[in-house]
Parts: C-alpha cells; structure tokens; sequence
C-alpha cells in the first residue's frame, strides 16, 4: 500500500504489477478508490469515504486530506491542513558574503502561475505524450519562444528570492517533496528488470516442465499437464489485473511537476501552525527538505467533472475479477509446478520488494525540521528570509547549537524612549530601505499571498482604524495624497532603523494599510515571544504549593501586568491628563524605577511589557525590573517633589492588564499620534468646561475640558476595538500636550474669570485673588508664550493693579489695619507669583500700559523701559491699535484707509482693548469720531470692564463723550472695580463732562466697589464745583461700606473748602461711621479740624471703642491736630 500510495506513472504500475506481493490488498484498494458502490459493499466499504481511501492509498492531498508532522515524522490525517507550503526560487547568482550567504537580497511573492509565466518555474513532463504536446505549444508560443532565445540573461529588477504559492486549495504535499526526485530514469529501469525477472520466473517454469533434460519430477512423479499453462496463464493474468488495479489507484490523481527556471534553484519549506487534526495535536513546525530540490511535484485528486467514473468503476471490476482469476489459476498451477517454481516466483517477490523500497527509499529519509514558537511560524521565515546567514532550511544540517541560534527573534519596535526618535509625517520615504523594514515587508508581502492571518491580525484592524479616524479628523482638508509614517526598530545586531508604513488618501478618507500594521506588530510580538512563554514555563508541577492564592490566580487568570509610561512627570502633562480625561486620569500614577521590592509600593513588571515614552527596556536582558508607584496629587495641587520642569527618571504611567497584542498595538498608536502631534501646524481648540458632580466651595475648579473634534475622535477610536475610551486618551493627550497641540483656547481663563468676578463684586479680594492664582498655576501646562499664558499672566497682572489701587485707597481713607493687612499679604503673594512669569511678556505688558497711559507703578517697574514697541503675536496688537493713539490728521487718514482695507474696527489687543479705547483714553477726538463712523462698539469692555466712555470721561473730552452717548453708550456701566463713567468723570473734576452724562440720564448715585457714589468722589478729590452740582439730587442718606459720608471723606482727605461747602449745604458735621467715628475723628488737617470745631462739631464725640477726635488724631500720628484739638479744648483725659 506504501508503494502503491506514491504511484504516479505506467513505470510504478508495472513495478508493483510484477511479482506482486499484497495481492487482495491491491484489488481492495482498487475497489475503494474507484469501485462501483455494490463491489465496495462487496469487502464491507459501501458506506466509507474516499477521504479515508485517499489518506491511506493515495498520492494526493486535499481539502480533506494532509500531511503534517508530528515531531518524529510526516503523517496523514483527514481534517483541514494546517501547512502552507512555500517554494522558494533562489538566483544562483544572488550576491554572498565571504561565507557565501547572501547580503541585502530582494525578496518577491508571487503564485506558481505567475512563476512559470515569469519563467522562475518550468513545468516538467511526465510522459512521452505530454512532452510532445508542449513541445508543440513551445514552438508555437511567440512568448515562450522569445523566453528561451533570451533565457541566459536575467531581468536585474527581478528579487534575489522569490517565494511561490500553489494556489490551489488543497493541502501541500510534503512526502512528495521533502526528498529529491531524479525523474522517471530509475522508476522505468526498475519496471524492465521487474519484468524481465517475471518473464524469467515463467521461462524457468517451463524448462522445468518441458526441457527434456530437466523434466522435474512433483513429488516423484511427472508434472501435471494442466500445471505450466495454469502457472504461466495465471501468472500473466495476476500481472494484466495488477496492472489495471494499480493503473485504477494512479488515475485517481493528477500530478505536476515543475523544475526550476534558468538561474534559479528551489528550496521546500513548509510551515505547519499548531493545530487539532482529527483529535490529534500537532506543535508549531517548520519542515523542509535538507537541500534544493531539482523536481517538486503536487499531487491532488481528479476533480468530480473530470473523473471519468463509470470508465474507471469498468477497470475496476475488470482489474478485481481477472486478478482474482489470475491469482487462483497461478495458484493452483504452482501447485502441480515442482517446487523450485514456487521457489523462484517467491525469490521474485522478494527482491521485487526490495526494489520497491529502493525507489522508495526517500521515504525512509525524514526532513529536517525546526521548533517554532506558536502563532509565529511566518514571522520566523519572514526573518529567516531577511538573514539567510542564520537560516536553517538554507544551511546544510550542522550542529544543534547552530540552529538554536536562530529560534530567538531580535526584529522588534523600540519603546519607551525619548519622545524624540518620532518623526512627523512624510510624504514620501526616504532613500533607501533598512534591513528592519525589509524584513517587515516580507511580512508583508507573505501575509498578502498566503492570507495569513497572524496572532495579532484583529488588533492590527483596529490600529488601522483608528489611525484612520484620526487622519480623517484631523487631516481631513490636507491637500496631500499620501503621507509615510515611521517606527523606529532594530533588527538582529543594528541600531535603531526606520520602518515606513504608509497612508493614502482616497475619495476623500484616509486609510492605513492594515497589512503593513500587521506585519509589524506580529514581527514584535515574535521577538518576545520566548520570554512571554517562558514565564508562563517558569512554574513546574513540583513546586511547593504557597499558603496565598498566587497560583491559583497565575492559572486562572492570563492577563500580566505591564506599564504604560506617558511620559516624563510634568505638571504641564500632569494637568492635562486630569483635565481632558473624562475620569480625570483616575488611573494615571507617578513610577520611578528602583532596585529592591521593600514594600506595597513596588510593583514587579517584565521589561517586554513596559512600553511608552521615558524609559528604553529594549536591550534589557529577561527578568523582571521593580518600578516605585504612588498616586498623583489631585486637580487643584501641586506637586512640591516636582518643581515646571521634568522630574529626573519620574514618569507618568497607568497599570494595564490588557493582552500582549493589544498593549503592543496601544503602543503603536501612541507612535503614531507622536508623528501626528508633531506634523499638525496649529493647535486643537473648541474647548468646553464639563463640570464634575461634586459640591463645595471650590466645586468649581471640579471639571474637565471637553474639546469635541477630540471627544468625538475618541468616541470612533474605541468603537475600532483598540481599547477603552481611557486607553484612548492616553495614547492622544501626552504625544499632543509635549508638542504643545492642546487647548489653545479661552475656556479656563473665562471659567477662572466668571468665578473672580463673583467674589470682585462683594470686595472678597482674598478669594478672588486665590481664584487668579490658580489660574496662573494651571495654565503652567501651556508654553510661557502662548496665546493663554500671556492671557493669564495679563490677568493676573491686571488683578494686581486693582488690589494696588484699592491698597493705596484704604491707606489714605484710614480703613481698619486688618482690611489692608489682608490685601497687603494677597498683593506680595501675587507679587511671588508674577515674579515667575515670562520677563519677555511682562516686559511687552508693561509697555502696553504705558502705552494706553497707565504706567506701571508697582515692584515690576524697569522691566518695559526699553523702548521697543514690537509685541507678541499673541498681544494681538493691530496697527489700527497703534494709529487710534494718533490726535492728528494724518493718523485719522491712516485710520479710514486701514479700515477700507479690512481692518476690524473692534480688533481687541491681550488687555481687550479696542481702537476706540486708545483713542478715547488719549482724548483723540478725530480719531475717535471716526472709528464711531465705522461702527466701533461703544460698549466694548476691557479686562478692567471699562468702556471706551470710562476713558472718554477721565480724559474729559466733552465732544468724545457726546458721541458714544449718541450712539447707546451704556451710561451706568460698571467696571470690576465698580466705577461707572460719572464716577470717571467726577474724580477727575470735568463738570461739564458730569452734566453731560446727567443729563443724558446717568444714575447720580451709583456705587462703586466701596459704595462710593460720584458725590463722595468729588468731595474725597476736593472738586467742589461737581459737590455743588450733585447735592441737589443726590441722596443725602447714602453711607458707602464703612457707613461715611462725603463730609467723612473730604474731612480724610483734607478738603477744607469742600468740608465748609458741605456743612453749609446741610451736611450731617455729626454723622457716625459704622465705627461710630465722627467728621472731626477724619479731620487730616489742622485746617479742617479747626473749620470743624468752629462749625460746632463735638469735640468730646466717642466711637463705639470710646475713642474721642483727640485719641484718634494721636493714635493716627496727626500730632499737628492733636495739639490743635488740645489747644481748642478738647478733654485730654477722656
């Protein structure tokens, strides 16, 4: 049955039709490949099928059918094959090292059919007929005709190495090609010496019988005469049935063979997956024959149309019913024969077998094998292909530890380094290919032919998914075609090595080649391989069970811990993290690598399975490596370990528990995203707050940024299957935050804004100056000269002015020593803070405030004295800006031509202000009619809330104030410190500007921060022409916070005319503060104490501390009226 299985040809038909031995099993065989359905029921096969007659008769495989090996030898099995076969066509010219192994080879990967098109195959006859017939349709086929007259030369940009497939979808045959075929040549020897030596046996026979000088006697008598012819009869007829039972077996199939082309050598691989093949196991292998091979032949069944059943059911019953007459008739002849016939016909049969185990004899010969580790088996090749040096089915066999060395794979991504070895996009790759992306196309290339689907193939889905939901997010307007995108990898003994994976543009959408992705991500899976599965080898039958239930976990519970790092730990990432991640980064926490396991802090992860950014585990050797955990310091802290810069050997990491593949892919997604990050040209905006649930004080720094172009590319990433929402985020925000990508918006500074302005308008100055700081702090996380770091440094600088103003008030009204003992020790925290800005923005703000006439009178002073006037971009300072200064005419040309041109009228600068503020505050009148012609919004407002009214009344330009009034000026407009344009107007002591705005229905007593109203203004700056013009309509009963008059303020600032004004209009000369202070208490002079007392006021009047004028005076270092009070009788011992 052995021989009869590899039949393929007259020759074997004829070798195991002579002097046959397993007479029954040959005619059985025939009748189970091809008999009729009552001759199989016959022998008790009716029901059996012909898979099970092919695995044991025939040469074929099929879909049914394989061949596998299982580690001792090539064994066939019904099931689906789990070999796929790879013949590899070599140029014997292929360049070599001095070992003679090829360096630098080109690889291709094409079908069998486009290998004999391409002439790196030629198909090879079998039989005379065959060979006739493409002879035939050589010389009559222009193509091959031209392919022989130039088959000495070779196309130079065909691949050094070229891999063939036979497309069919049968299983490989191994047995046929795992040893080398010399043609027919020994097959057809064998068949005439069988021959001969049958027609011999007969010949002999018959001398025997009839050879008058031989004669041999049977048994002491003469020969039956019936004993020869029976013999020779039935011995020619077991032959003739022999021949059509084998002849019906060989039918069943059909065989190609094919040589290799001109220049070209072949060598067998066949990789096997570990699989379950009829109840059996079979491990990872790889199979392949010990040399090249001059012949490699396939063999499959006779398809269903082509078989010609009824014909081949006819031979059967023809072959089974004269093998059986022929095998009774020789029978019974060589029992009448003497018994040296049977004698020789047995010598025949013998060496017959023996013959046959010659021509057999590759059978006895195993092909060598190799190990491989399970789901890798084409990553194997795809390397071995890459460095035929170490290629175990290029080398002749060598010693054990020779192969060995090759089993390790050293092709894999470079992880956990610096940021910096990710390039942006590209659109086109760079010259030359390195040995890692060689390699990887391979693959590739492999992957495409074979429809190989890795161990990795969904995760590599879901990574060209999502890179292409980011390409469509984010480069969805991008004018180029096609971008390239590297990953650095190193492969055997090199250095870091690009390897290029491309992207397209087509119909508008982005897509990745998935095949690339796969091919790579596999190849890196591959090299750490070994040590995934040698930890999991690690723990064997025989140790000692532990009292805690680290083993039961270990079994039941596949998943590893591995660490993803973020990247070096930075208050700029840190806050990012929190603010973007919808969890606010609940599983982010700050590692330090260590060297001893001391306590709960310290956790044990394999060096394969840290990946990110920060730390290079590459070349780390196998084993374990201990890593520092503790968490990060919520949203609203700091962290005091860890100062704006980076910490040294610090990291922002997470725990993971996902599978290899999956954090291996996340891995390269986060590759990608640092290409991205780097190539985008501005950052992503459109930030929304996201308030959290919480309650409290401060709930409202509980929040996190929603950017929704971000949110919503998430969204379709996790829909991809690449991980959850937060493995999402992680992989976005740190490549786009160091690149400086992130939240180039406003949202946090209106946030910080809206909440201070809350607390400005009570006068909690404390808690609006700690709203302040904490922006200061958060917008650390963006570069020191952005567009909202200057932001937040201009508002914090305006917030400074503010409390200076309010400091430098108090002190001069005399307000309780623990008011301004409080805001003095807000002022010099926000002194400490200012102090850490950027000089360069401090230095450019402080000369815009120069320049909109309020220079900077605090600590600061001297970093804006140069005189350069060019600011920042991001100062948003216009030429508009800089002409609305101008008060002549030529600057008022220049106006009108700059807004013809486009020019925003309302073009606001980082204070907010507009044009129309400038030209206002500079009291330029043509200016400012102009730009109200060219509909400049009198309503704008400032950082400081004033409108360009608020300047127009300071500056006392009665025409500028007509116009914005005649446009809708808002009239009662409150700034943050509370004043409205008639208090402007009245502090600095423009009457005719103060009846203008009454008269065009101004409020009379509006209030300020303070509860000052315009009438308490004018008689604090002593301007008593406005005190006459308010008192009529002014409420006499109104007391600003501390409960004092305008008499108590023009009594503090040592108005004496004003204070004689306002006793002789009715004022109250006995009011009492809240403090139950007096006028007289206030008096700052000795002329307003003695206009006081002269007036009638008391004297002896106390406050609610029982303090008199005279403690009071002496208590506030006014020793000038001190002594007057004492002279003017006041009780010294009260």
């Amino acid at each position: 049955m052995q021989f009869m299985s590899q039949s393929m040809g007259w020759a074997d038909n004829f070798i195991l039709a002579m002097a046959p031995l397993g007479i029954i099993t040959v005619i059985v065989s025939a009748i189970r490949v091809s008999g009729p359905s009552w001759l199989r029921a016959i022998i008790g096969r009716s029901r059996e099928n012909l898979a099970v007659a092919e695995a044991e008769l025939m040469s074929s495989t099929s879909k049914e059918v394989c061949e596998v090996w299982n580690g001792h030898g090539v064994v066939r099995c019904m099931g689906l094959s789990p070999v796929s076969e790879f013949i590899c066509l070599i140029s014997t010219d292929t360049p070599s090292t001095g070992n003679g192994r090829s360096v630098d080879t080109t690889v291709g990967a094409v079908s069998v059919g486009k290998a004999v098109e391409r002439g790196y195959l030629e198909e090879f006859e079998t039989n005379l007929w065959d060979g006739i017939k493409h002879m035939i349709h050589r010389k009559h086929s222009p193509g091959d005709l031209n392919a022989e007259q130039g088959q000495g030369t070779r196309d130079p940009s065909a691949p050094q190495i070229i891999i063939a497939r036979n497309m069919v979808a049968d299983a490989p045959n191994i047995a046929l090609n795992s040893h080398n075929q010399l043609g027919r040549g020994e097959l057809l020897v064998v068949a005439v010496i069988g021959t001969i030596l049958q027609l011999g046996v007969l010949t002999y026979s018959g001398f025997a019988t009839y050879y008058p000088s031989l004669r041999l006697a049977k048994d002491g008598r003469p020969v039956a005469d019936y004993a020869f012819p029976c013999t020779a009869a039935g011995t020619l007829t077991l032959v003739a049935g022999m021949l059509i039972c084998s002849h019906v077996v060989e039918s069943s199939t059909e065989e190609k063979r094919y040589k290799p082309g001109r220049g070209k050598e072949i060598r067998m691989v066949w990789l096997q997956r570990a699989e379950t093949v009829s109840d059996q196991v079979f491990n990872s292998f790889a199979v392949f024959a010990s040399d090249k091979r001059a012949l490699i032949t396939t063999s499959h069944r006779v398809p269903e149309e082509s078989r010609q059943g009824t014909i081949l059911a006819l031979k059967t019953v023809l072959g089974a019913v004269v093998g059986l007459c022929g095998f009774v008739v020789q029978f019974i002849g060589l029992r009448g024969m003497h018994w040296s016939a049977s004698v020789a016909q047995l010598g025949a049969v013998l060496l017959m077998t023996g013959l046959r185990a010659w021509v057999r004899r590759g059978l006895a010969e195993p092909p060598r094998y190799h190990p491989l580790s399970r789901g890798f088996e084409l990553e194997w090749f795809a390397i071995t292909l890459g460095d035929l040096d170490n290629a175990p089915w290029w080398d002749p066999p060598e010693p054990e530890s020779k192969v060995k060395n090759c089993k390790n794979s050293n092709w894999g991504i470079m992880t956990g380094g610096s940021p910096e070895i990710h390039e942006k996009l590209r659109q086109t790759s760079k010259n030359g290919t390195s040995k890692a992306y060689t390699v990887m196309k391979i693959r590739r290339d492999l992957g495409q032919l074979y429809d190989w689907r890795g161990p990795a193939s969904a995760e590599a889905i879901s990574l060209a998914r999502a890179i292409e939901v980011t390409m469509n997010a984010l480069f969805s307007s991008s004018p180029t075609a096609s971008f390239v995108w590297s990953l650095k990898a190193h492969s055997a003994e090199s250095n870091a090595q690009s390897v290029n994976l491309h992207l397209k543009q087509q119909n508008g959408s982005w897509k990745a080649s998935a095949e690339e992705i796969e091919a790579a991500l596999s190849l890196w899976l591959f090299s750490v391989s070994d040590q995934e599965q040698g930890q999991n080898r690690q723990v064997s039958p025989g140790t000692p069970r532990s009292e805690d239930d680290a083993r039961f976990r270990a079994k039941r519970s596949p998943a590893k811990r591995s660490l993803r790092l973020l990247g070096s730990y930075t208050q700029r990432l840190r806050r990012h993290l929190q603010l973007l991640m919808p969890d606010g980064a609940a599983r982010v926490i700050k590692v330090q690598m260590t060297a001893q396991l001391d306590d709960s802090s310290r956790i044990q992860v394999e060096p394969h399975r840290v990946v990110g950014s920060g730390y290079s585990a590459t070349h780390h050797p196998v084993g374990y490596r201990i890593w520092k955990s503790s968490p990060t310091p919520p949203k609203d802290k700091l962290d005091k370990h860890v100062g704006e810069g980076e910490a040294r050997n610090v990291f922002l990491a997470t725990e993971s528990h996902d599978p290899l593949n999956l954090l291996y892919a996340q891995d390269m997604f986060s590759a990608f995203m640092w290409a991205v990050a780097k190539t985008l040209t501005h950052p992503i905006e459109g930030a929304d707050i996201q308030p959290n649930d919480t309650r409290g004080v401060d709930a409202w720094r509980s929040f996190t940024l929603r950017i929704d172009s971000l949110s919503k590319m998430a969204r379709e990433i996790q829909s991809t299957g690449l991980g959850n929402l937060e493995d999402v985020y992680l992989s976005i925000i740190p490549p786009l935050s160091v690149e400086h990508k992130l939240l180039q918006s406003d949202t946090i500074i209106d946030l910080a804004r809206e909440h201070a302005r809350r607390q400005e308008k009570l006068g909690h100055w404390t808690e609006a100056g700690l709203v302040y700081l904490w922006l200061f702090q958060t917008v650390k996380i963006f570069p020191e000269q952005s567009r909202i770091a200057t932001r937040a440094t201009a508002e914090l600088t305006e917030y400074l002015r503010m409390v200076t103003a309010v400091i430098e008030l108090r002190e001069a009204q005399q307000y309780e020593e623990r008011d301004i003992r409080d805001l003095k020790e807000l002022k010099s925290k926000l002194d400490e803070k200012l102090e850490t800005a950027d000089r360069a923005i401090l230095s450019s703000l402080i000369r815009l405030y120069e320049a909109q006439g309020r220079p900077w009178n605090g600590d600061l002073v001297g970093l804006g004295s140069a005189e350069d006037t060019i600011y920042s971009k991001v100062f948003n300072f216009k030429e508009l800006h800089r002409l609305a200064q101008s008060s002549d005419w030529k600057g008022t040309e220049a106006i009108t031509r700059a807004l013809r041109d486009g020019e925003d009228v309302n073009v606001t600068d980082i204070c907010n202000w507009t044009p129309l503020h400038y030209a206002a505050a500079k009291g330029s009148t043509e200016t400012a009619v102009e730009l109200l012609k060219r509909r400049a919004d009198v309503n704008a407002r400032n950082l400081l809330e004033w409108t360009p009214l608020h300047y127009a009344c300071q500056a006392g330009k009665a025409r500028i104030v007509r116009n914005p009034i005649r446009e809708g000026a808002d009239l009662d407009v409150h700034g943050r410190d509370g004043l409205a344009p008639l208090h402007c107007a009245t502090m600095n002591g423009h009457l005719e500007v103060v009846k203008r705005l009454i008269e065009a229905g101004a409020a009379l007593d509006v209030l300020d921060t303070s509860g000052n109203t315009p009438l308490f203004w004018a008689a604090y700056k002593g301007h008593r022409g406005i005190v006459g013009y308010l008192w009529q309509d002014a409420n006499k009963k109104l007391r600003d916070h501390n409960g004092r008059t305008a008499l108590h303020l023009a009594a503090i600032a040592g108005r004496a005319e004003v204070v004689s004004q306002l006793v002789e209009l009715g004022a109250d000369k006995e009011a009492k503060s809240r403090a139950g202070q007096t006028p007289l208490h206030f008096a700052a002079s000795e002329l307003v104490a003695r206009l006081l007392v002269e007036l009638g006021a008391d004297k002896e009047a106390q406050d609610h501390t029982r303090q008199t004028p005279l403690h009071f005076a002496s208590a506030t270092g006014h020793e000038g009226v001190a002594r007057l009070l004492v002279e003017l009788g006041a009780d010294k011992e009260a």
